[in-house]
């Protein structure tokens, strides 16, 4: 059989011929190219393993039973066998092997020790600091001594004096960075630390007041008087303009909404309220004592116990009553007409509903001047 041509055959690493075409004439013609084409039977043939339908790549076999055949000499699937475990080689360790014919155990003493002898514990002494009875860790010293004499040079607990100020004229303790507080605050804003420091205030300024000192040189109670009392004023007087240029739509309204927002926050109002009381209380009971009594007072003012009794009968009845000023619909508290500040008494014709922002407003005046000044007449 004649060996064919290079021009005519190419024989591939697995050994079988790949037809060349060769349009345009021969091979050997300048500019020729030769492309390398599979036979139909070649592209068709699948592994030769029973159930496999891969293609092959060499000697009949896909690439997979290909590769198993030139690692194991087989097709199938070998397992690589899992070596029996191997004992410790100590003496009477029924432990397995794991480096150096040791176990783990044996291993790791010969690691730390340098033999695998059970070894007793090594026992520490205790601390050689006066009045310490730890162990020690170094150098006969327990841990809190031990890291005492590496920071410091000794085992005596060291007591920090406290410095002054280095500023002149101020005796305050050190802070930070040889300044007191007061000085290392003006640092740190920039301010003159020489800057003369300001005196502190020993009372109210007030002629013949011994109340201490509040706020701008005045007790609270001045304090009070001079600043606070006439915004507060001033605040009441526009709420009421407010509120007298309101439509009775509009009146009604907002108090629905600090009724609702009463309700939403009814647990915190009256926590604050309590507290604030409590506190007031606390600070001076006698102006409260007094205050109870008098409307205590006020309330049984030419009262019989029949008249007592008629009243909490129509308390009973006007329960559902709308608010005898606004008109709303939900109502919280009984109302005195005739205010029990300027002697009003508790009989049943001085009683009416009212809702929680028309009782708060009216405080201690008569219905016919509260209702005047909120422009429901």
């Amino acid at each position: 059989m004649p060996k064919p041509s290079a021009s005519g055959n190419a024989i591939n690493r697995i050994g079988t011929p790949h037809h060349i075409k060769d349009p345009g004439g021969c091979g050997n013609t300048p500019g020729a190219r030769a492309t390398l084409t599979r036979s139909a039977d070649m592209a068709k043939r699948t592994c030769d393993v029973p159930e496999c339908e891969r293609p092959t790549v060499g000697r009949g076999l896909c690439r997979m039973h290909y590769q198993r055949m030139r690692k194991h000499g087989t097709t199938d699937l070998v397992k690589p066998l899992k070596p029996a475990p191997q004992p410790c080689t100590v003496e009477g360790c029924d432990g397995t092997r794991l480096a150096r014919g040791l176990c783990g155990k044996h291993y790791q003493r010969l690691q730390n020790k340098g033999n695998v002898e059970d070894s007793a514990p090594r026992s520490r002494s205790a601390c050689t600091a006066d009045s310490c009875t730890k162990e020690s860790v170094g150098r006969g010293l327990c841990a809190k001594h031990y890291r005492r004499f590496m920071h410091h040079g000794t085992t005596e607990r060291l007591v920090r004096q406290p410095s002054t100020c280095s500023v002149d004229g101020c005796e305050r303790v050190n802070s930070a960075k040889g300044l007191c507080g007061l000085h290392l605050r003006r640092r740190r804003k920039g301010a003159d630390l020489a800057a003369p420091l300001r005196t502190p205030r020993q009372g109210c300024t007030e002629p013949g007041c011994p109340e201490p000192h509040h706020c701008r040189e005045l007790c609270k109670r001045h304090y009070v008087q001079r600043y606070v009392a006439p915004k507060r004023a001033q605040y009441q007087q526009t709420r009421r303009d407010r509120v007298a240029a309101m439509s009775p739509a509009e009146r009604a309204e907002e108090a629905a909404k600090r009724r609702r927002y009463y309700q939403e926050n009814r647990e915190r109002i009256q926590s604050q309220r309590k507290a604030a009381y409590t506190k007031m209380y606390a600070q001076d009971p006698a102006p409260w004592r007094a205050a109870k009594s008098r409307r205590r007072m006020r309330l049984d003012r030419r009262m019989t116990p029949d008249d007592a009794r008629i009243s909490v009968d129509y308390r009973r009845a006007i329960a559902a009553d709308p608010c005898y000023y606004c008109g709303a619909e939900e109502t919280d508290c009984v109302d005195h007409i005739f205010p029990l500040a300027k002697g009003g008494t508790d009989h049943w014709w001085n009683l009416a509903r009212a809702c929680t922002a028309c009782n708060a407003s009216k405080h201690s005046k008569c219905s016919t001047r509260y209702m005047l000044l909120a422009g429901l007449l």
